[in-house]
């Protein structure tokens, strides 16, 4: 936590440094929207990095320790189990956030940022979270070595955040090379079926919700200028429908894993 902490605080002093070395005058409050945004990249890398750490061994861990069976002959039930060991990760993820906050004060000393932008970065953090928790835990009941889970969900995430836009940009190039063969000189339009493809594709990556939230918050066009192809839109607000995507798939990884846990389901 103190880590953490400690490499926000240093991103956000460097990055007023060095524009404060190169203004000769200070720092330009102006700058402080990159500021924010700077940090709360750091800070979802972070997190993203974490919670796969902290949680993919909890289940698989517990077996190789050879307490699992000690656990399961307990009153509780392995719903409960697997949430409390959700719980248990994601507490020490709500501590990191918490433990930043006093460096994100920066940003609200200079101003230009409200408390409710703030908020809404941070439920979308969380909700992230729980999701790749979900994920660890899942993985975590089915293997039964710590270590081959979490790389597991490291290759997982890695597929959902370049994976994806991999897969777009190929997607894109195919039809660009279809289009071009038939010598049509109209501008290059995608069909309902290739947008709702490729914007289902980006709203599973946590990437470009961020990003998206990024660009609701400030007015800003990341998504859409890097993605986007002539009059072809990308959706105005992925972050709404990666949330959603992130619960329903958190409920459904926990109830599964409930499921791989309990020593008296149907072989």
């Amino acid at each position: 936590i103190m880590a953490h902490a400690g490499f926000i605080a240093f991103v956000a002093f460097m990055f007023i440094g060095i524009n404060a070395a190169n203004r000769y005058m200070g720092f330009d409050p102006q700058l402080i929207i990159y500021l924010y945004i700077l940090m709360c990249a750091f800070q979802m890398a972070l997190i993203m990095i974490s919670t796969p750490a902290l949680t993919a061994g909890s289940i698989s861990g517990e077996r190789e320790r050879q307490t699992l069976d000690l656990l399961l002959v307990t009153k509780m039930r392995p719903i409960s189990i697997i949430t409390g060991k959700m719980v248990a990760g994601l507490s020490i993820v709500l501590l990191m956030i918490v433990s930043s906050l006093p460096v994100f004060a920066i940003v609200f000393y200079f101003g230009g940022i409200s408390i409710g932008t703030f908020l809404k970065m941070t439920v979308f953090m969380i909700v992230t979270s729980c999701m790749a928790g979900a994920v660890s835990i899942l993985l975590s009941t089915i293997i039964k070595k710590s270590m081959i889970s979490t790389v597991l969900v490291y290759l997982i995430f890695g597929v959902l955040c370049i994976g994806t836009l991999v897969g777009v940009f190929l997607y894109y190039g195919l039809l660009y090379s279809r289009y071009y063969a038939l010598n049509i000189t109209t501008p290059f339009e995608l069909g309902i079926l290739s947008k709702i493809f490729i914007n289902i594709l980006l709203s599973i990556n946590p990437g470009v919700a961020f990003f998206s939230l990024i660009e609701n918050q400030f007015g800003m066009n990341i998504v859409s200028d890097v993605i986007s192809v002539g009059s072809n839109t990308i959706l105005d607000n992925i972050w709404i429908f990666n949330i959603i995507f992130n619960i329903v798939v958190t409920g459904i990884l926990l109830v599964l894993s409930s499921k791989f846990i309990n020593p008296l389901r149907k072989k």
